[in-house]
């Protein structure tokens, strides 16, 4: 017996059993699984621990250890995981196995937090059975809180009356919190024994009390309550009001309207100060639950008032009230009512959406007021679907452009095919426009067999017709269409409406699955088509792409139309992808013109500058273009596409031209300068720039060579942003991975950056403990020590650090396995005999302050590198 209890202190030392029983190791088994598996996973596992009985519970339950003894992260994980595991349907046996174990924990524990830990767990999984040991400690000064949570929530009648029971003997604290679970029980016998305390000169145990009161809605506490809700202090007249609300709903949850009303009205009537018309508000809505129809009168007082938050509220409570008989009053109201006060009707019986109101609605169509006719449309919609759609489509008729598009939403939300094929049947009898408001009605409705409608609408004799019309065609057009687009373009003189043909044939040929063939129906046309036609063609063959239209085009670059050759060279520069940059090069350095030079070159930089080419591809192209640049001018616009590669080949390409070393490009240091402050500094808050001690280096003669202050304020932003260096950690910047996802953007390489200043922007936040972190030192290296930066504030972590030469063999060199030291900002140094390693691990054991891992940085050094004692 001996032997086993030295045996099993040993095991809760170390939180993973090593026991001498076949189920003991079983149960070490089951332990050690639970933190690596997920919720789902775990249940199986919970499954077999219940399996091996009160035993294995009991052993588990005395694994749990007060803070700073020790690792018992697997015996927290197991027990809460049975905790929510028992209480499924079906597992009572399961739960009250559970349950037992657990009281006897509870009694046997002697530390406060392990007591507090085995509460929270009775919590989720007890029933009565729980019951007398948690009453027990609603005397307790450390524990009463924890155990009321506990009675809360198992809230049978055994639970209530055991906190009804120590309510008398009860004091400050205890009391206020007692008070607060039976007032949220809505314990009516407790009534009589809390009303002095809601008199009390302790704010926390009034406001309690008032609460409880309310909560019950014992009838006998009404006076109190509403003498409460009345005192001169703001912050207390508030609270005390909202329980005096409370109290009203549930007196008429009870039964109880009458009062209910009675306490709704007092206070609508008498809180008249700007600052409290959230209570007028409030009342108001308990009174409408309450008593419904008995509220119209209250409803439409309200309507009228000149507060425009509680009119609106009003309104909104409006809506909530059913039948025909109320929406017949609101009909009544709305005959007599002003327009203001009409266009908010009209709001309240569309929502209301009681069909009863169409024929008032239908006539507030034809008002002499714009504001009551924009509030009828959309309520004519609602009420009466396509009934409504003629009277709507007469609504454009006036030619009201606010109107107009009040119409279009409102055939929007009818949607259907009847309504598509009325709109474009009313297409030639409305204004110009009303006919643009019907023309974008089809195009939303995909009303694509409608399409000859709107072709029809493109040669109308208004311009906004036309340019609509066009417009719409992009959407409804496809590739059938196009030889009618391509023609219509053609024949179309005005720049925005040829712009907006473009865009439709664009469109239209996008549609098309085979990228070669959306090009045909242009190429068709461009076969005959001379001068500005062939130019224009020329213009929409650049945006539909594809190798056929990029041999049209370049052989055109070759025109002996001025005009041709031109257009086709800006078709070549505006192409969508890479694939026309070898053709722009060769322009760029071949063309006798200059302008078709610089066209080209800006053409290339472009191309592929905006592909989706790989980084080296792109500087690959950037670099044979430089090398092939003649003029200062064309090296700038060169320099400003390798500026978008952010790789440090790229920076590499673009030292040289900072005007020192073997290339004098002394004319470029500016745009160079540009250049390296683009790679190196990231582009927005949410990527990363380049690091390390070459983009330093660059930085701080982009800092000298620029000419832009804006530029040099931007490199010395990021360059006192960056950690300094540190030349003898031998981590920094090396690859990580993590056994958690991060939280955010605080991503594993953020513990290996060199920031060992920066707690919350430049650390590794992982998901849970236990967990780890490895850095591949990518090379074999001596070592012996080690500096780590937690998070730092009053919480301490608990780790361990290990080595490895092949990844899978480790050796833990440094245990902190039992630390409770709280973290700094200066971090730990772990000193350790002096070992072989390429791959350093950092496991997590435990975080006091909750379940997540906040390393901010973790340096290593080589055998007598490293700082000789602790920070």
């Amino acid at each position: 017996m001996k032997a086993r209890a030295i045996v099993m202190g040993a095991c809760v030392a170390l939180g993973v059993a090593s026991m001498s029983t076949a189920a003991d190791a079983k149960l070490a088994e089951l332990l050690d699984k639970m933190h690596k598996v997920n919720s789902v996973e775990g249940q199986p596992i919970l499954a077999e621990i219940l399996q091996l009985g009160p035993g294995a519970l009991k052993e588990v339950c005395g694994m749990v250890l007060p803070p700073g003894k020790g690792n018992d992260a697997n015996a927290h994980y197991a027990l809460h995981g049975l905790a929510l595991y028992v209480v499924r349907p079906g597992a009572e046996a399961e739960r009250k196995l559970y349950a037992d174990a657990i009281i006897a924990a509870l009694a046997a524990a002697t530390d406060r937090e392990v007591k507090a830990f085995f509460i929270r767990q009775l919590q989720l999984a007890g029933r009565d059975e729980a019951v007398p040991p948690l009453a027990k400690l609603l005397a307790s000064p450390d524990l009463y809180e924890p155990a009321t949570q506990a009675l809360t929530r198992i809230a049978t009648p055994a639970a209530v009356e055991a906190m009804a029971k120590a309510l008398p003997d009860a004091k400050g604290g205890t009391r206020v919190t007692l008070i607060k679970a039976l007032g949220q029980l809505r314990a009516k016998g407790i009534a009589p024994s809390i009303l002095a305390d809601a008199a009390s000169n302790d704010p926390a145990l009034r406001r309690a009390a008032l609460y409880a009161l309310a909560n019950i809605a014992d009838p006998g506490a009404a006076p109190l309550l509403a003498k409460a809700a009345d005192v001169p202090s703001p912050y207390e007249r508030s609270k005390a009001t909202a329980f005096y609300l409370l109290f009203a709903r549930r007196l008429a949850e009870s039964g109880d309207k009458v009062n209910c009303a009675r306490i709704c009205r007092e206070l609508i009537k008498t809180r008249t100060a700007p600052r409290e018309r959230n209570v007028v508000t409030s009342a108001l809505t308990e009174l409408v639950a309450a008593v419904g129809q008995d509220a119209l009168d209250d409803l439409m007082a309200a309507t009228a008032s000149p507060d425009l938050q509680l009119r609106a509220a009003a309104l909104r409570l409006a809506e909530t009230i059913p039948g025909e008989a109320m929406t017949a009053r609101w009909v009544e109201r709305l005959q007599a009512a002003d327009p203001r006060a009409k266009a908010d009707i009209l709001g309240v019986l569309a929502r209301r959406g009681d069909k009863a109101a169409l024929p008032a609605v239908m006539a507030a169509l034809k008002s002499g007021d714009k504001a009551v006719r924009l509030a009828a449309i959309p309520a004519a919609a609602r009420l009466g679907g396509q009934e409504a759609l003629s009277a709507l489509l007469a609504a454009l008729a006036g030619g009201d452009a606010d109107e107009a598009r009040a119409v279009k939403d409102a055939l929007m939300r009818l949607g259907g095919a009847d309504l598509m094929a009325a709109a474009a049947a009313a297409l030639p009898n409305v204004p110009p426009a009303s006919r643009v408001v019907l023309i974008e009605t089809l195009a939303a409705g995909r009303a694509k067999a409608h399409v000859d409608a709107i072709f029809a609408a493109a040669k109308d004799a208004d311009p906004a017709v036309r340019l609509a019309a066009l417009k719409a065609l992009g959407e409804l057009a496809d590739e059938t269409a196009l030889p009618r687009l391509v023609a219509l373009l053609l024949a179309i003189e005005d720049g925005r409406e040829r712009g907006a043909a473009q865009r439709a044939i664009v469109a239209a040929a996008q549609r098309i699955a085979d990228p070669e063939a959306r090009a045909d129906a242009l190429l068709a046309a461009l076969g005959s088509a001379k001068g500005a036609q062939r130019a224009t063609l020329l213009g929409v063959l650049a945006r539909v792409g594809g190798k056929k239209a990029l041999q049209a085009v370049v052989a055109d670059t070759r025109s002996g139309e001025a005009e041709v050759q031109e257009a086709a060279i800006r078709a070549l520069a505006d192409w969508p992808d890479a694939a026309a940059a070898p053709e722009l090069l060769a322009i760029s350095q071949g063309s006798q013109k200059l302008v078709h030079q610089v066209l080209a070159l800006r053409g290339f930089v472009r191309v592929v500058g905006d592909s989706d080419l790989p980084d080296a591809q792109k500087l690959a192209l950037f670099k044979e273009a430089l090398a092939a640049a003649k003029r200062p001018e064309e090296k700038k616009l060169i320099l400003a596409g390798v500026a978008g590669v952010r790789t440090l080949d790229a920076l590499k390409a673009v030292l040289p031209y900072l005007g020192e070393g073997e290339l004098d490009e002394g004319p470029l240091q500016a745009e160079a300068a540009a250049a390296v402050v683009s790679i190196v500094c990231p582009p927005d808050d949410q990527a990363t720039g380049l690091r390390g001690t070459e983009a330093v280096a660059a930085l701080k003669r982009a800092i000298a060579a620029a000419k832009d202050p804006s530029v040099r304020k931007r490199a010395q932003a990021y360059l006192d942003s960056m950690p300094k260096p540190d030349e003898l950690n031998i981590a920094q910047g090396k690859p990580v991975k993590a056994s958690v996802p991060p939280q955010g953007n605080n991503t594993p390489d953020k513990a290996v950056d060199g920031n060992a200043a920066d707690k919350n922007g430049s650390a590794w936040f992982g998901t849970r403990w236990p967990c780890s972190l490895e850095v591949d030192l990518q090379q074999p290296a001596t070592i012996d020590s080690a500096h780590v930066f937690f998070y730092w504030d009053s919480r301490y972590f608990q780790y361990t650090l290990d080595t490895s030469l092949d990844g899978k063999t480790w050796k833990t060199v440094a245990d902190q396995s039992k630390n409770t030291t709280p973290a700094t900002a200066k971090g730990v140094m772990l000193h350790f005999a002096p070992v072989e390693a390429r791959y350093v691990r950092l496991s997590i054991l435990k975080n006091s302050a909750n379940e997540a891992v906040h390393l901010v940085e973790l340096k290593a050094y080589a055998a007598g590198k490293g700082p000789a004692k602790n920070p």
